[in-house]
């Protein structure tokens, strides 16, 4: 259901900013736990931003790919277990390419500061194809 402004990111983003002030005065043997919901705090804010866009883009690609229309779980159902079968070895570099670009998009979501600066700003389903 649509709800008016604050939006649900917007509510994580305010709880997170939260936690990240009072930090540094909760107890240490509460900090970790403090910094672990911070953590899972942005990864929901990126998925509930992101996730949708990068999912569709990761199906539409997978089904280019594969010359099928399938729902997204399908789509990659029949990619990873054609790929594990050796169907696509004479198109390994598209192969590759697919993996590498969902791979990407899963570390943008989860941590996007382990990613190279060049795969941080936008997603290479964008760029690519």
């Amino acid at each position: 259901m649509s709800q008016d402004l604050p939006t649900l990111p917007d509510l994580l983003r305010v709880v997170r900013d939260f936690i990240e002030g009072v930090k540094d005065d909760v107890p240490d043997k509460d900090r970790y736990h403090a910094l672990c919901c911070i953590h899972l705090l942005a990864i929901a804010e990126r998925e509930l931003t992101q996730g949708a866009r990068l999912e569709a883009a990761e199906t539409d690609a997978l089904n280019a790919f594969l010359g099928k229309s399938l729902d997204p779980g399908d789509a990659l159902r029949a990619f990873t277990s054609g790929l594990r079968a050796g169907c696509f070895d004479d198109q390994w570099e598209a192969a590759t390419d697919l993996v590498l670009r969902t791979v990407i998009d899963k570390v943008m979501i989860a941590k996007p500061d382990h990613l190279h600066p060049m795969h941080r700003e936008e997603s290479l389903w964008a760029t690519s194809r």
